[in-house]
């Protein structure tokens, strides 16, 4: 089972930065296809133009729906901004 915890955390001007972390027991580290296009959803809707998003090492935006949305800014660290 996994639990997803989705925190804003405001920053100066008045910009949030949205964080994404996991929690889970078993076998299944990482979440179904479905759960990941609503998350990527959820970061999509809730991210103005020019938005930060900060990934983990092992999660991807390349294969969400929303990929062609957002430009990489740093391979290494995951950091993308949403550009449409």
């Amino acid at each position: 089972m996994t639990l997803w915890v989705l925190k804003c955390v405001a920053v100066a001007g008045g910009l949030g930065a949205w964080f994404l972390t996991q929690a889970w027991i078993g076998k299944r580290p990482f979440p179904s296809g479905e759960l990941q296009d609503r998350v990527h959803d959820l970061f999509y809707d809730s991210l103005i133009r020019f938005g930060m998003l900060a990934l983990g090492h092992k999660e991807s935006i390349r294969f969400s729906p929303h990929a062609d949305s957002f430009e990489e800014l740093d391979p290494v660290e995951k950091l993308y901004r949403k550009v449409t």
